[in-house]
């Protein structure tokens, strides 16, 4: 069944973390003989995982975002969301933010 196309702009954009998704994922089960082995890559902000059985070698693979061409939507849009909050405050005030606050976490 196909999803519904949504502009990616107009979807909700969520932040999880892998503890929770494996969490999820070892509800997860393969159909014909209810193994599973649970695998993932980073790319940049796209996680690609892959459950994949042991036994029966049946294998899928999910992607935490859409792409845009042959580029993950969400390493697209973080630069360009940086950039453009970037364009609501000086270059001063971003680097004082930078020093004051970033810095002294990192």
């Amino acid at each position: 069944m196909d999803e519904p196309v949504t502009p990616i702009h107009k979807e909700k954009k969520c932040i999880v973390f892998m503890t929770c998704l494996t969490r999820l994922l070892s509800w997860c089960h393969c159909p014909d003989c209810g193994s599973v082995g649970i695998c993932h890559n980073v790319i940049g902000s796209l996680l690609v995982i892959t459950l994949s059985c042991a036994s029966c070698f049946k294998k899928v693979t999910w992607n935490s975002q859409p792409y845009i061409g042959s580029t993950p939507a969400g390493n697209i849009l973080l630069p360009a969301s940086i950039l453009l909050a970037l364009a609501t405050i000086s270059s001063r005030t971003y680097f004082r933010h930078q020093r004051s606050v970033l810095l002294p976490v990192v």
